[in-house]
């Protein structure tokens, strides 16, 4: 399970909470997102499930190599044309990270590091440069510590003082 906030639906005033979860063990991961219901009179927020959709299917083809996971890390943040997206990395297996917008259409796919990495991705987004939408960081769970940072379609994100990738091993 992973879970991550932002503000996903436009007809909310508040942030929605999008958690992944594995739907089992065939393979199959799914992102509910969350919305506040009501708050009752003693300050507790009730909230409710506005969605729920497949982030990653067993076995599916992204970058010519099937995906193989049993969960996903999510990542909320403007990561889409549209404005905020979700970003979810292979929580184990593949090396793969998926960008979706808030009702699950899949914007962009790819391999973030060599498939025999095989160990999964985790994720975050943060805005490196201060210009336009941010970008996606990943490391993967298993092996060096490689630090890469995307572009929201994959590609990689190139810092333009040093013209050089976000690309290092800690």
């Amino acid at each position: 399970v992973s879970v991550s906030a932002g503000d996903l639906l436009s007809a909310s005033p508040d942030d929605e909470i999008a958690v992944s979860q594995a739907s089992g063990t065939d393979g199959n991961v799914e992102i509910s997102v969350y919305s506040r219901v009501d708050i009752d009179p003693f300050g507790r927020i009730t909230w409710g499930r506005q969605t729920t959709f497949p982030v990653f299917a067993a076995n599916e083809i992204i970058d010519g190599f099937a995906v193989t996971t049993d969960g996903a890390t999510v990542a909320v943040g403007p990561v889409t044309p549209t404005g905020n997206g979700i970003v979810a990395g292979s929580a184990s297996g593949t090396p793969v990270v998926r960008v979706v917008d808030a009702t699950g259409l899949v914007v962009a796919d790819w391999l973030t590091y060599p498939p025999q990495t095989n160990g999964g991705t985790s994720v975050a987004v943060a805005n490196l440069d201060g210009v336009g939408n941010a970008e996606i960081v990943t490391v993967p769970y298993t092996g060096p510590l490689r630090v890469r940072a995307f572009n929201s379609d994959g590609s990689p994100f190139v810092l333009s003082t040093t013209a050089q990738p976000v690309d290092f091993v800690v």
